[in-house]
């Protein structure tokens, strides 16, 4: 029987099965190394990936992360350019629009479903709408939103003031002011704060 020489056998896992290859590396695929699990390291074409193949990886991670929760096009953009820094970032905008138009990625979609949350933890709309830029949503797609009937911010001020500090009025001036900086720290407006202690 021949000799097995295992010093020029590399293993190549794809999935759950295990193959055998030349060369002596091991790396397992899948999104969290950016590998498609057949290439060994130190085999793939020096060239560097193809065009297909990169627009295909961007398109794979950009589906794993919206399966998980909502994103906006922004906030997906600068993840896979993170997650992918040695690539042809030039083709994710591609990517990112192919997604839109197949109705997968949508910053409508993403802002209702984050105000939605913020609400449920007690944040107010200023926060919220600051939140909201910073993950490249616009003011004039967010503050239709903000200014749904469904969000009673006056209430929501009421019981987060509640909840954090008990019934009953501030018992002096200084216990007034910490609260009302409570609630102006939580996103609330001025008015809305006020409401809250009558």
């Amino acid at each position: 029987m021949m000799a097995l020489d295992t010093t020029s056998i590399g293993l190549i896992r794809s999935g759950r099965e295990t193959s055998l290859i030349p060369g002596g590396h091991y790396e397992q695929g899948g999104e969290g190394n950016g590998t498609d699990g057949c290439v060994a390291d130190g085999l793939e074409d020096k060239s560097g990936p193809s065009v297909a193949k990169q627009a295909r990886k961007f398109r794979n991670s950009a589906i794993y992360r919206l399966a998980k929760r909502e994103h906006s096009c922004y906030e997906l953009d600068k993840k896979l350019k993170e997650r992918f820094p040695d690539f042809d970032h030039g083709l994710i905008e591609g990517v990112l629009t192919r997604l839109q138009n197949d109705g997968q990625l949508s910053d409508q979609r993403f802002t209702e479903s984050y105000i939605r949350m913020r609400w449920r933890k007690g944040f107010g709309p200023q926060r919220i709408a600051r939140e909201l830029q910073e993950r490249g949503i616009s003011e004039l797609m967010a503050a239709p939103e903000l200014a749904n009937e469904q969000y009673d911010w006056y209430l929501l001020a009421v019981e987060v003031r509640l909840r954090k500090f008990g019934a009953g009025e501030p018992v002096d001036f200084k216990s007034r002011m910490k609260q009302q900086s409570f609630l102006y720290y939580r996103g609330f407006e001025t008015e809305q704060i006020q409401s809250a202690f009558c």
